[in-house]
Formats: structure tokens, C-alpha cells, sequence
């Protein structure tokens, strides 16, 4: 039951990533495709990272590993939120906007490489990598619902992909960031505790891919 639990986000998350495929069926724009590429990349990553953790690390050719699947996601950190970034500079339109993605997305990759090879490495959590995306994701869905609220063209949010979207990565990424922060000294300190927010943690990764789902099953929207 526990690990049930565990890996229950892996459901929303094939769901999410099976309707977003419509998206190059269906024509929707660029963004959406480059999101529904994301989507399926994250699965690929966590579907590796579960049969490594359970059945591949000792059954390779060429020797036994550790079962653990840490280094497998710090390696995909700066891809997926470069596919992330590259999102949402389809979506803002300000241009100034547009080059700060382009000089974050440059400023994180070398941040987050250095971080995996020279100091947290790449068998421990890059904590440091993650709250830094983190940052970047709230401030780019901020962003997106700031330029909602300044276009003259009236909208009906229900039906606009990009706003559950957003409502997910923000709300996940907002609650993550302190988490992340304390993680280790909880670890060290308060295990109870720690295992009471991963639950939590995971329950948040439900409710980001449920409203990616949603996302996917708004009609086509207008190319902006």
C-alpha cells in the first residue's frame, strides 16, 4: 500500500501526458506541443527511474548498481525546465521578458551543471538546482497571469490550456521551494516530519498533473 502511494502520481501524470499528444493531431500551438513534449519526457524519465530503482540496477551486463534513482533525475533537471522555459517565451510577449528567459535559461544550465558535478554531485539531491527552477517557474506563470490581466481581449480562463497550466506549476513549485530548503535539515532532525511532507509533497505532484490533464481537455485555443 505504501508504495501505491508512492508512485500514485505516475496516473495523472500518463493521463496528462496521453491527452497533450492531441496537440500535434489537433494543430494547437507551439507551446502546447513544446509542453506536451515535456510531458512525455517526464514520463520516459520517471518510468526509467522506477525500473531502475526496482529491477535494472542489478540486472545490467556489466555489473550491480545502487538502486538508487537520484542521479537519473538530477541529470534531466536543466533539460526539462529548458523545455519549460522554452514554453513560456512562446507564450510572454514582451520582449523584455523574453530575453530574461533567454539569460536565465543560459544562467541556470551552467548553475546547475556546476552544481551536479562540483558540489551537491549528482548521487545527492541538487536542492540548490530545484529551488533555483522553482524560482524561475513561479516567476514565469506570475508572468503569464499578469499579461491575462493586461490584454484588452476578453477570455474565458476555463477554456485557455496555458491557464490550468500554470495554476499547476505554481501552485507545485510555490509549496516546493520550502520544502526543498528544509529537506535536509529534516532529514537530520525530523524524520516523522520529513516523511509527513513528502506525502504531501507527492499529493501536490497529483494535483499539478490532474490540472495539466484538464488542461488537455479545453478546446483548441487561438493561436496568439
Amino acid at each position: 500500500m505504501q508504495r501505491l502511494l508512492q508512485h500514485l502520481y505516475i496516473l495523472p501524470l500518463f493521463i496528462s501526458m496521453l491527452l497533450s499528444l492531441k496537440s500535434f493531431r489537433l494543430g494547437w500551438p507551439a507551446a502546447l506541443k513544446t509542453f506536451s513534449v515535456l510531458l512525455v519526457s517526464i514520463f520516459f524519465v520517471e518510468t526509467i527511474a522506477l525500473l531502475w530503482k526496482y529491477c535494472l540496477h542489478d540486472k545490467l551486463p556489466w555489473g550491480k548498481y545502487s538502486n538508487s534513482n537520484i542521479w537519473l533525475y538530477n541529470a534531466f533537471l536543466v533539460p526539462q525546465y529548458l523545455l519549460f522555459m522554452r514554453v513560456y517565451y512562446r507564450v510572454l510577449q514582451a520582449q523584455r521578458i523574453k530575453r530574461a528567459i533567454i539569460i536565465s535559461a543560459v544562467v541556470y544550465s551552467v548553475l546547475g551543471l556546476c552544481n551536479m558535478l562540483f558540489f551537491q554531485s549528482v548521487h545527492s539531491i541538487n536542492s540548490f538546482t530545484i529551488v533555483l527552477a522553482n524560482i524561475i517557474a513561479i516567476l514565469l506563470t506570475i508572468c503569464y497571469f499578469e499579461q491575462l490581466w493586461k490584454q484588452k481581449e476578453l477570455v474565458r480562463l476555463s477554456a485557455e490550456p496555458m491557464v490550468w497550466i500554470s495554476l499547476g506549476v505554481f501552485v507545485f513549485h510555490t509549496a516546493n521551494v520550502p520544502y526543498m530548503l528544509c529537506l535536509d535539515y529534516l532529514i537530520h532532525t525530523n524524520i516523522p516530519l520529513a516523511i509527513a511532507l513528502f506525502y504531501i509533497y507527492l499529493a501536490l505532484n497529483c494535483i499539478m498533473y490532474t490540472l495539466f490533464t484538464i488542461a488537455f481537455l479545453c478546446h483548441r485555443p487561438k493561436e496568439k
